[in-house]
Formats: structure tokens, C-alpha cells, sequence
């Protein structure tokens, strides 16, 4: 990446930046509908899907690590993304 032009990173940073926000907001969107339909109240089907969402990035490694034998990944980074992990 040493090799792009500044102007031509900062054009992928902006352009990246707008596909997150629109994701974000679909997200959102869909997040209430499914909210109305479940019933859930838009805070706790907010709380339950977003959570879900969130944690796409290392139920992913998680997988993919699994799944291609790596299983030292795999367990540590499940091990890191757990929220009953004792504190340093």
C-alpha cells in the first residue's frame, strides 16, 4: 500500500467510509422492522440484533480459524471476544 498516491487513499477512506454509513443505517432500519414483527420493542430487538451484528467480525474468525484446522486461532479468539474474560 506504500505505493498509492495520497489523494487515492483518502478517495478509498471516503468511499469506505460511506458504504459503512449506509450499511449502518440499513442495519438500523432492518433492525426495527424485524423489531415490529417479533415484538420485541424497538430497545431489546435493537440490543439483541445489533449485539449480533457486532459480533459477526469474530464469530467469522472464529469460523474460518475452525475450519481451516487453526484451532489455536479459533480458541483464542473466542476466548478473547468472551465478555466473562477476567480483566488484566
Amino acid at each position: 500500500m506504500g505505493s498509492l498516491s495520497s489523494p487515492l487513499l483518502l478517495g478509498l477512506f471516503v468511499a469506505s467510509a460511506a458504504v459503512i454509513w449506509s450499511a449502518g443505517i440499513k442495519l438500523s432500519d432492518t433492525t426495527d422492522v424485524l423489531a415490529e414483527r417479533l415484538h420485541l420493542g424497538s430497545a431489546l430487538g435493537g440490543l439483541i440484533l445489533r449485539a449480533i451484528a457486532t459480533n459477526l467480525p469474530e464469530i467469522a474468525i472464529t469460523a474460518s480459524a475452525a475450519m481451516a484446522g487453526r484451532l489455536d486461532v479459533a480458541s483464542a479468539t473466542s476466548w478473547a471476544a468472551s465478555p466473562s474474560r477476567p480483566s488484566s
